[in-house]
């Protein structure tokens, strides 16, 4: 709830102060680490002091000195603003369980729904979320759709305006008026007489035998007669 009130986490703004807090500690070591190195060197410049091995004994204890110089500040800062954070947090970043606040954007509220009522809502809210999904979906399928369309119409012109240039020409007849144009130039049909089609007598192999018994010419005269005579 604090965080709502603030706009922020109250650890946030320890962390700041921390971080405030500790910069003072790396400036004063840089500004030691200079004074020692200046001293150093002056004394290097010295004529009784001309051994090189003690004055690399020297830079070397300068800069032990250095880190455990900001070693030292640097858990005392820390000691002391843990004890800072840990009060801060209890006493002034704090809220009592018991003490009735409404935040301005919860104002005229009703924060005591019934379960089942809530359950409704939050179905309802879920419904409304899966429409808009589909509704999402369909307007990019849609524009797809309009993309594909609008390519196909640029390409359909283009093929038209290719074959505009093209002569026209009447349109050729269907299939049906072809054949009915084709009937009309058709001689008439000869009709034939049937009995044409009948073997001669002539080739009967013995006229006083019975027609089916004069051999396979005989039958099939005697048969054609027959056939013709029921028509």
């Amino acid at each position: 709830l604090l965080p709502e009130i603030l706009g922020f986490h109250p650890q946030l703004l320890l962390d700041d102060i921390i971080n405030a807090a500790n910069e003072p500690i790396y400036q004063c070591s840089e500004f030691v680490a200079a004074f020692m190195e200046a001293w150093a060197t002056e004394r290097a410049q010295r004529p009784e002091t001309n051994n090189k091995k003690d004055q690399e004994d020297i830079s070397k204890e300068i800069q032990q000195g250095i880190v455990a110089f900001q070693t030292l500040l640097e858990y005392h800062v820390d000691l002391a603003f843990d004890y800072f954070e840990v009060w801060t947090l209890r006493n002034i970043f704090f809220i009592p369980p018991d003490l009735p606040v409404v935040v301005p954007h919860h104002k005229n509220l009703n924060l005591h729904q019934d379960p089942k009522a809530e359950a409704e809502l939050f179905n309802e809210v879920e419904d409304l979320r899966k429409k808009l999904q589909n509704r999402r979906r369909l307007n990019r399928h849609l524009k797809s759709a309009l993309l594909t369309s609008r390519s196909q119409l640029a390409r359909a012109k283009a093929r038209f305006e290719s074959i505009a240039i093209l002569p026209s020409r009447p349109p050729s007849p269907t299939a049906t008026e072809s054949l009915i144009a084709l009937c009309g130039v058709l001689p008439d049909p000869i009709l034939l007489d049937p009995s044409s089609f009948l073997p001669s007598p002539s080739l009967l192999a013995d006229p006083a035998r019975r027609p089916w018994e004069q051999g396979k010419i005989g039958y099939d005269h005697w048969a054609v007669n027959r056939l013709v005579e029921r028509a």
